[in-house]
């Protein structure tokens, strides 16, 4: 994970094992079947998870998008090869979305009715595909 997003968590660690929380991954190596890989991914968080302290109550990986019309040539050229090894597309003329927005908003709901984090009756909360 990006090193700011590293120092965030490890500074804020002790709050968040106050509160409810969850960690959501956004790698393309979802997009891939091999057991393999998603070994790796999980000890990849693993490691993220002790360098950092924070132990989420919950994980999610997700696939998320490729942005080929917002990147640089070089960007786009790893990308493409990133994508293309885990199945995804490579025509970089437009972006592609992998992010399965309805699993997505289910393990959202889940975590929020969990942690009694709306009330009954409350309409249920909708995710907003965006790019942030």
């Amino acid at each position: 994970y990006q090193a700011a997003v590293r120092r965030w968590a490890k500074s804020r660690a002790g709050a968040l094992a106050t509160k409810p929380n969850a960690f959501i991954s956004v790698c393309l190596g979802v997009l891939e079947s091999k057991p393999e890989t998603h070994a790796h991914l999980s000890k990849i968080l693993g490691e993220f998870q002790a360098e950092t302290g924070w132990k989420p109550q919950v994980s999610e990986h997700v696939a998320g998008a490729l942005r080929y019309t917002q990147y640089g040539f070089l960007k786009k050229w790893m990308m493409k090869r990133i994508a293309g090894k885990a199945g995804g597309a490579t025509d970089t003329s437009r972006d592609h979305e992998y992010t399965d927005w309805s699993a997505l908003e289910r393990f959202t709901i889940e975590f929020l009715a969990r942690n009694r984090l709306v009330k009954a009756g409350a309409p249920e909360p909708r995710i907003a595909s965006a790019q942030l």
